[in-house]
C-alpha cells in the first residue's frame, strides 16, 4: 500500500508539470487553478497544445472531481465541474481531441461502473456503458 501511495504521489506531482523542449526545463502549469486539497488523478495529453487532466478531492467518504483542459499548451486552462455525473466519481480519463474524451466512473455504494463520453469539451457527458462490478 505504501508503494502504491508513493507511486500516486509521484505520478500526481509529475503530471502538473510540462516540459519546455526549447529550454530543457520543467515548467509548472495550472498549479493555482484549484484549491490545494485537489490533486491530479489522471492526465491525457492529446498533443503539445491539448491537455486534459482529472483533478480529485477527498471529502470524507465522498470524492469531488473536476476536469481541467488546455488547448494552448497550458497557457490558459478551463475548469469543468463533474458534479453532473454524481453520485459516481471519476476514476479515469482518455481524450483524443480538444473536444472528445471519455471518462470511467465508479460508485462504491451501488457497485456501479460506467463509461461516459463528451463531444463538446466536457460541457455534457453521455453514458456509453454501465456494468455492475462483482
Amino acid at each position: 500500500m505504501k508503494r502504491f501511495t508513493l507511486f500516486l504521489l509521484l505520478l500526481a506531482t509529475s503530471m502538473i508539470f510540462s516540459y519546455a523542449q526549447q529550454e530543457g526545463k520543467w515548467v509548472a502549469q495550472g498549479n493555482d487553478l484549484l484549491p490545494q486539497d485537489y490533486f491530479t488523478w489522471d492526465l491525457s495529453a492529446v498533443s503539445e497544445k491539448v491537455v486534459w487532466a482529472l483533478m480529485r478531492k477527498d471529502v470524507g467518504e465522498s470524492i469531488e472531481c473536476k476536469l481541467i483542459r488546455s488547448v494552448d499548451g497550458g497557457s490558459t486552462w478551463k475548469i469543468t465541474d463533474l458534479n453532473s455525473i454524481a453520485p459516481n466519481y471519476v476514476v479515469g480519463l482518455f481524450a483524443i481531441s480538444d473536444s472528445v474524451a471519455w471518462i470511467t466512473t465508479e460508485n462504491n455504494a451501488t457497485v456501479q461502473r460506467g463509461i461516459f463520453k463528451t463531444t463538446n469539451r466536457g460541457e455534457t457527458w453521455v453514458q456509453q456503458y454501465s456494468v455492475l462490478a462483482r
